[in-house]
């Protein structure tokens, strides 16, 4: 056309094979979260105690076309159903994996609380103009068990014992890519996972004092910082022996508080990462 403008011919509209990202966020509970975890991870609950491992040399399942899920099918994909009161309104996604995972919680926040946010992808062809049966079918109940922070009475951060806890996040980001095709849609062929590595970080705010002062030395040095928040409960905890300081920074509150960020990193044998989340 005419002139140096963008006409409507110009515009390629395709649907197929076509990366989708759904956020969501929430509070964490007994339901739900144990369920999102061996979906970031992809690796099935530890039955013993309601935990989920990273191994040091974690590789992800093969995830084929027309993979059925065994009884821990979660760490396969889900469908997400962003349901609407419309009718045909609900946007169904099949194929999704989770491809990110953040728990946090904060005690100048519901006492504590712990909240989850993160994201599902996929890249199979969803349907846009679902139909109100599946509100009855499809959707999952969430339980009125919930995570604290207040829950885990052990407390040791980068080597410094029995931290004053303000704040505790910790993120596990699993990337997926969606290959080939098939079909006559098409959809994906393939889902690989970890391209190229599965990883794992936190981040805690505590208080400034004599235990913690050496924190900065310690970044500045490289030393390993491990982690280790556990509840003799049983209801959440998270352990990994190594990790480096990626950030250290002083946070002025009620009082002086310290601000670490590590990235996790695999040891030569055991586990990257373990969390434990109690299942209802």
């Amino acid at each position: 056309g005419d002139g140096r403008t963008a006409k409507a011919s110009d515009v390629y509209v395709n649907n197929k094979l076509q990366k989708r990202e759904i956020s969501f966020s929430g509070i964490a509970d007994y339901n739900t979260l144990p369920k999102l975890l061996q979906g970031v991870m992809s690796v099935a609950e530890n039955s013993s105690d309601d935990r989920y491992d990273i191994p040091y040399n974690y590789s992800p399942p093969d995830l084929k076309h027309g993979t059925v899920g065994s009884s821990n099918a979660n760490q396969y994909t889900f469908t997400v159903f962003l349901i609407s009161p419309e009718t045909s309104g609900t946007l169904i996604f099949p194929g999704c994996t989770v491809e990110s995972l953040t728990i946090s919680g904060d005690m100048g926040t519901e006492s504590g609380r712990m909240k989850m946010e993160g994201s599902f992808v996929t890249a199979y062809k969803p349907t846009l103009q679902g139909g109100a049966d599946v509100i009855s079918t499809k959707r999952n109940s969430y339980s009125t068990d919930y995570y604290y922070l207040t829950d885990m009475e052990t407390h040791n951060l980068c080597s410094v014992s029995d931290v004053v806890m303000s704040s505790f996040s910790c993120a596990v980001e699993n990337p997926t890519e969606y290959m080939g095709f098939q079909g006559d849609n098409p959809d994906p062929e393939v889902i690989a996972r970890a391209i190229p590595e599965i990883s794992a970080s936190w981040e805690a705010s505590f208080k400034y004092d004599s235990d913690s002062k050496d924190l900065f030395n310690s970044y500045e040095s490289g030393t390993n910082a491990p982690l280790t928040l556990t509840d003799s409960g049983g209801n959440i905890s998270f352990s990994a022996t190594n990790g480096r300081l990626t950030s250290v920074s002083l946070d002025e509150g009620a009082a002086m508080f310290v601000s670490v960020g590590v990235k996790v990193l695999a040891p030569a044998s055991g586990d990257m990462l373990q969390i434990t989340a109690k299942d209802a």
